[in-house]
């Protein structure tokens, strides 16, 4: 956001009868269109029961890959080794990352990466995340 704004959000209330007609304030979208040197954005749609987040990120690569791994549970373990296989892995930018329990043995860890001059195949990735305690399964998308 450029300086001269001195609000770290914003907010309106909306009628629930009006929420299919919600748009984004014109301070934003001017923002983004002026001000933010980047001809793409990721926009990522986060939905829970009482809750409905949207994240905005500038880029200037084609595409960008997402990850989502079901695991067994978050260890300290598992955490630490996904982080490790991102940074052998060389992205060079994590756009979003967001991890829950959805049940006792189900948990989901997503990441959005920039899949810029990426040296590996999606098969090679999918082996490093698969040596991963607790993991169940693995689903890796490109954005484009």
């Amino acid at each position: 956001m450029s300086e001269n704004i001195e609000n770290l959000s914003w907010g309106k209330i909306i009628e629930k009868d009006n929420i299919k007609n919600i748009t984004l304030p014109q301070e934003i979208i001017k923002e983004l269109s002026e001000n933010i040197n980047y001809n793409r954005f990721l926009v990522v749609f986060t939905s829970r029961k009482k809750l409905i987040k949207i994240d905005i990120f500038p880029f200037s690569e084609n595409e960008i890959v997402k990850i989502q791994l079901k695991l067994s549970q978050f260890s300290g373990e598992s955490v630490k080794k996904i982080g490790e296989i991102i940074q052998k892995m060389n992205f060079t930018k994590n756009f979003y990352t967001s991890g829950v329990c959805i049940t006792s043995n189900i948990c989901l860890y997503e990441v959005y990466l920039e899949f810029k001059e990426f040296k590996y195949s999606i098969e090679e990735l999918e082996k490093e995340f698969n040596l991963i305690d607790n993991l169940i399964g693995i689903y890796i998308q490109k954005l484009t």
